[in-house]
């Protein structure tokens, strides 16, 4: 990962070579390494940070401005259901069925860390329709390693956004043989977010189903029980009046749920009056 303000330093081992005269005049022997300050022309920079200096392809970190995190061949991210403050034990399918309330958990599973950087800051875009907790808030990263839980950086978001923020550590763990692993090294990487539903995946579609899109031209569609069409309502409870000695009814109307299409509930209560009398 290159910074735009990096600073190259000469390297310990350079030893300037020890010039010699020729005729009066200092001629340099040996090789010489010349080391030139430079910075990258941000201008240049693709809009996911690529760049390509003569045949080197580089990532780019803009001041302020996380890098979009990759989702490669093998990497997957996965929307599950809360179960008991946990993530259920199958991704959502088509179909399934949820709360507009309900909580869920979006997996981001990376199968190498090895385009990934350390100590730049990366972006995760949540899926339309998906939102992160009413209160700002950031969690640590862990990865399993051996039975010891290594943390290997934190996740950030802001209050309701749409967009996640990652910023991954190095990670050093010596074997016992000798050597160790590194954070390029970790591999099979599973990264959990809690999140809701957003507000605009209730215009999605008039049947209760919302649909979203995963990348790598995925998608699941999910039915949510609140929004699914229902039939306006009627109920009625009565009671005898002691002082006229009749029933008095009392009559709940239930709206019908938006979507619905079909005619409004008819009922008698068994009397002359209908519905919306006193017998």
């Amino acid at each position: 990962m290159v910074s735009s303000s990096s600073k190259p330093s000469t390297p310990s081992d350079a030893t300037p070579s020890t010039p010699k005269k020729e005729d009066g005049k200092e001629t340099p022997v040996g090789e010489h390494t010349v080391w030139i300050p430079c910075r990258v022309d941000s201008i240049q920079l693709e809009e996911d940070g690529s760049l390509n200096i003569m045949g080197l392809n580089l990532k780019v970190a803009r001041d302020g401005d996380p890098l979009p995190l990759n989702v490669d061949e093998g990497d997957k991210l996965e929307l599950y259901l809360s179960v008991d403050d946990a993530p259920g034990k199958a991704p959502l399918a088509d179909g399934d069925e949820i709360h507009k309330d309900s909580d869920l958990f979006l997996l981001i599973y990376k199968a190498s860390m090895e385009d990934v950087a350390t100590r730049v800051k990366y972006k995760v875009e949540l899926p339309e329709g998906l939102k992160a907790p009413e209160q700002s808030g950031s969690q640590d990263l862990y990865v399993n390693f051996t039975g010891l839980a290594i943390k290997f950086g934190t996740l950030s978001w802001d209050a309701g956004g749409t967009e996640l923020t990652l910023e991954f550590i190095p990670v050093m763990v010596a074997s016992p043989g000798g050597g160790g692993t590194t954070f390029e090294d970790l591999i099979d990487v599973s990264m959990w977010f809690g999140c809701n539903l957003g507000a605009e995946a209730a215009d999605a579609n008039d049947q209760g189903v919302v649909e979203i899109e995963l990348p790598g031209s995925k998608s699941v569609s999910i039915v949510v029980k609140d929004w699914v069409p229902k039939p306006p309502e009627m109920e009625k409870t009565g009671e005898i009046n002691d002082r006229t000695g009749y029933v008095d009814w009392t009559i709940t109307y239930t709206h019908p749920v938006d979507g619905y299409i079909g005619g409004r509930p008819v009922g008698d209560c068994g009397c002359s009056a209908g519905w919306y009398g006193i017998c």
